[in-house]
């Protein structure tokens, strides 16, 4: 375990510089989609507001198996398509993209709750975030992070002509944990996170 822990640390030395590139850019995403919210015409804002009204209502009627299945198979698909794009010269621009989708997602649907719900949002937005959204986008920087190491040595042996130095091992090993972490968190979101949200909704009612 301890080992493990070690091999842990050094990753995150090693790559500081790109952990922290990806840290400014979880930052820019989730202030990009909080302005977005803010800034949204009075139709849009309605239409958002109406949603997440349909969304707390119907939260006591979903069903947790329908919930679990498209939460697992959103999550799954992500981190397959990241894992993938690893393996091509032209992957680093979309693992990009895809992370800062997600935390301009994150920031949007952050501030939408606050504004439509005012003081009790502030509640529900931290349970509806913490701690799965949090946790899968860490998992998806570690993912992606490796995903860019791997485009980059292909680029770096297709330039100067040598053979490919890669731990592919290791890599699908780190996707297999991710897809497990995932599933956890997948769990969470569809059969424990509704019943905080429903009970917090009606207990602040």
């Amino acid at each position: 375990m301890k080992k493990k822990i070690n091999i842990l640390k050094e990753y995150f030395k090693v790559n500081k510089k790109m952990f922290l590139f990806f840290e400014i850019l979880l930052l820019i995403g989730v202030l990009s989609g909080s302005i977005f919210s803010l800034t949204l015409n009075e139709t849009d804002a309605v239409l958002v507001s109406e949603y997440l009204n349909n969304f707390i209502e119907s939260i006591s009627n979903n069903s947790y198996k329908d919930a679990l299945l498209n939460a697992v198979l959103s999550n799954s698909l992500i981190l397959t398509i990241i894992f993938l794009l690893g393996f091509s010269v032209i992957g680093i621009p979309f693992v990009i993209l895809i992370f800062f989708y997600k935390a301009f997602i994150i920031g949007f649907s952050f501030a939408s709750i606050i504004l439509n719900f005012k003081s009790k949002g502030i509640l529900l937005s931290f349970f509806y975030i913490f701690p799965h959204h949090a946790l899968n986008l860490l998992v998806l920087m570690v993912l992606i992070i490796y995903s860019v190491l791997i485009s980059l040595n292909l680029i770096r042996a297709i330039i100067s002509k040598t053979n490919i130095n890669t731990n592919n091992i290791k890599y699908f090993k780190l996707y297999l944990l991710s897809m497990s972490i995932s599933f956890l968190s997948s769990l969470y979101e569809s059969i424990l996170m509704p019943k905080i949200i429903y009970f917090i909704f009606c207990f602040l009612k």
